[in-house]
């Protein structure tokens, strides 16, 4: 992670690394037959891929995609999809089991490649993500007020979306304090703006 984009031969190194510990020593049974991964193997798996091409995050998305929905022999329990506990007609999106880089990776590739999905899913309403509630600290300041604690996943995920073409803001649900939307008008705004398959950063 700490490496930089232009350092293609060590970020090449390290991938090759990971793959080989990956396939050859924590599930070798991949090559022969389904197995069990655990979800942050799997996730590192995918991370692999996208920090291999930091310097452009859509080379990443065809080797994602095989990991994803191709691999047989993968069996893992990582979604991106869940139900609103509060409301069980409402779909959601969830990277809870998602590291940083892999949940910065995934909203890039729903936005750019899987628009229709996105629609279909959300009813063409919002496009919701549960990032866990933001609450207040026991850590008292000197001056007496407690502190404001953030949720660690809707900050990164604001701060990826201030990095597009077209910066969207999150916006907390009424409804569920744990659950934020995409701006409607910023996300219109970038779908009209980027077209699809079009790097939105």
């Amino acid at each position: 992670e700490i490496l930089d984009g232009n350092e293609i031969e060590k970020l090449s190194f390290h991938h090759q690394k990971f793959l080989d510990i990956f396939e050859n020593e924590l599930y070798p049974d991949t090559k022969f037959k389904p197995t069990a991964i655990s979800l942050k193997d799997f996730d590192n798996l995918i991370k692999a891929y996208v920090l291999l091409n930091k310097k452009s995050w859509m080379k990443s998305v065809k080797d994602v995609e095989r990991i994803l929905f191709q691999k047989s022999n993968y069996i893992h329990s990582l979604s991106y999809w869940q139900q609103d506990i509060l409301n069980k007609k409402q779909t959601l999106l969830d990277f809870s089991y998602f590291s940083t880089t892999t949940t910065c990776f995934m909203l890039r590739y729903l936005m750019t490649f899987q628009r229709q999905e996105l629609k279909r899913r959300f009813k063409n309403g919002p496009i919701k993500i549960l990032c866990g509630k933001s609450q207040f600290s026991n850590r008292a300041r000197l001056s007496g007020w407690k502190e404001d604690y953030e949720s660690p996943k809707k900050k990164s995920i604001e701060d990826e979306l201030n990095k597009w073409k077209i910066k969207i803001k999150l916006e907390q649900d009424k409804g569920n304090p744990t659950v934020w939307y995409l701006n409607e008008g910023d996300a219109q705004l970038l779908f009209g703006i980027v077209p699809p398959g079009e790097d939105c950063l």
